[in-house]
């Protein structure tokens, strides 16, 4: 538990977090795109508390950088992007930021808050590792460029009489075109383990050590591509991993490619030989000042044991035209059916994913998606049981959000989803509201209120929050405080249950490449056991 000194130096912190903090000379810093969606791209820093929403993220450096991104939102370690035109974003490709010189700089817009993003183009829903940490992205021509981040991680639960206590280690490394030759490697490991239970470890290694990805690249020529190892192709993005070898050849605007090897195991995510896939795939892009897109077809046969498991048709497609509007769709349907020896070989739509976004104004914004995706698997959560309900119940389904500002200062937006079926046994509905200020008078920061309904066939209820985001320290310390009142309703059982929560998020930048973040939770149980969470996390850029 934590002493007295413990207390009075977490008191401290929060009374400073209502103090004007002083301006520190900060020079530029690098980040990374972790996820790239239709509507915002996501890029993640050591620590985002020198920038402000409104600042500008640029590619290349001296001469040749040019804007590339503004920032719209941010939380301690992310932006919230838009992309400006005439850039097409990527994933892992490295942003700059640099301080603002003018003292008569224009007012930024405000701060809105990063939600949770949605399974990404460039991140599959087979295998969504939901701390990837990014890393540095290739550089033009030959030129060597290695980078990536290790971190260290513990997750306590404080409950009761039986605390748990896991441990987190990852390393996520990527060298482009090493010793300025043709290969290039890449590598993102973790290992977890829970303390006083190494059994675990003793049993099957692969239940706390996942290889996500660790793959070799040799490009034989400019226009030739070799790749062996573990990785996702971003062409065939949503079908998540492939262990095996890939080759894909260009021709002007388009691509071929063939890819051969298994799948990774459902249950530990380890090689598993009975898994064997292989398949070909046809790719055609363009690049333009006002519209770019990038379609993939592909057939796929999976396997099980020897016995044909899957045999598919691939589609998807990304697109943006101009400001206004960007798209993504992917999508899968079958071939092949055996149901009691009886193969049928008729095309069947089995999954599907749709995003459209339009940007009416530089105040007005909004999307609608529909997700039909069956095979999304988590190995890796670390959230508590509210944000795991409220994912697990509106990820499928039709969704629309709308994000108004209607002041500079002041942004409102709201997401309604429904999830459907012919039965009625699994629907839901989810609606999500929140306003956000970015400058709070005389405290400084930004705060936003949300509120949430869920209702499914086993529960309905309500979620109400409060946030408050700030510098306590310009480019060194910042705060991230949280409220959430939780009421849910269970028919079935005529049960009420309510919870209080509480978190405050710590994060320090200890030098340009290190940083320590500190967090903590409590969940205040009414008669019943509260529960604390305690996260320490120490992130070493390479």
């Amino acid at each position: 538990m934590m002493d007295v000194r413990g207390y009075r130096l977490l008191l401290f912190l929060l009374l400073a977090g209502g103090m004007d903090a002083l301006a520190q000379e900060q020079g530029p810093l690098q980040g990374t795109v972790s996820y790239v969606t239709p509507q915002s791209v996501y890029v993640k820093f050591s620590s985002t508390g020198a920038i402000s929403v409104g600042d500008t993220l640029f590619t290349g450096s001296g001469d040749a950088a040019r804007a590339a991104l503004v920032v719209e939102g941010k939380s301690s370690l992310s932006c919230l992007c838009r992309a400006l035109e005439g850039y097409t974003p990527a994933k892992d490709a490295v942003l700059t930021w640099r301080r603002r010189v003018s003292a008569e700089a224009p007012e930024p817009p405000p701060v809105v808050t990063v939600p949770a993003p949605p399974v990404p183009q460039d991140n599959p829903p087979v295998v969504v590792p939901e701390d990837a940490d990014g890393v540095a992205a290739p550089a033009a021509g030959r030129g060597q460029r290695i980078g990536g981040r290790i971190s260290a991680a513990s997750y306590s639960t404080l409950s009761g009489g039986d605390p748990n206590h896991r441990m987190r280690y990852s390393l996520n490394l990527r060298g482009d075109h090493i010793g300025n030759s043709r290969f290039s490697a890449e590598t993102y490991v973790t290992f977890r383990h829970t303390f006083g239970d190494w059994a675990e470890v003793q049993e099957n290694v692969f239940d706390v050590l996942k290889i996500l990805s660790l793959s070799v690249r040799y490009d034989v020529t400019d226009h030739t591509t070799l790749m062996l190892g573990r990785r996702i192709n971003p062409r065939i993005s949503s079908m998540g991993a492939i262990d095996g070898i890939h080759a894909e050849q260009a021709f002007g605007r388009f691509q071929v490619g063939l890819t051969a090897g298994s799948r990774p195991n459902f249950q530990d995510y380890r090689i598993d030989p009975n898994l064997l896939q292989a398949g070909a795939y046809l790719g055609y892009a363009t690049k333009g000042d006002k519209a770019t897109q990038q379609s993939t077809l592909a057939f796929i046969e999976q396997r099980n044991g020897g016995a044909i498991d899957r045999r598919f048709l691939y589609f998807q497609h990304n697109a943006n035209y101009g400001k206004a509007i960007g798209l993504f769709l992917s999508s899968e349907a079958d071939l092949y059916s055996k149901v009691q020896d009886t193969v049928t070989n008729t095309l069947r739509l089995t999954n599907l994913y749709v995003s459209l976004r339009y940007r009416f104004s530089s105040r007005l914004n909004a999307s609608l998606s529909y997700d039909n995706r069956r095979n999304v698997i988590f190995f890796e959560s670390y959230k508590n049981y509210i944000d795991q309900l409220i994912d697990e119940e509106t990820r499928q389904g039709l969704r629309l959000n709308l994000s108004y500002r209607p002041w500079r200062l002041l942004t409102l937006g709201a997401m309604a989803s429904v999830r459907f079926q012919a039965s009625g046994a699994n629907s839901a509905r989810n609606l999500n509201a929140f306003a956000t200020v970015s400058r709070l008078p005389w405290l400084g920061g930004s705060a936003t209120w949300s509120y949430n309904y869920l209702e499914t066939a086993f529960l309905s209820g309500h979620i109400y929050g409060f946030r408050y985001l700030r510098d306590i320290v310009r480019g060194k310390v910042s705060a991230d405080a949280y409220y959430r009142w939780v009421d849910y309703h269970y028919p079935g059982f005529d049960t009420d249950t309510h919870q209080d929560i509480a978190g405050l998020n710590l994060s320090f930048r200890i030098t340009r490449m290190l940083a320590l973040h500190v967090y903590g939770e409590t969940t205040i149980v009414p008669d019943g056991d509260d529960i604390r969470r305690v996260n320490l996390k120490l992130i070493q850029r390479i």
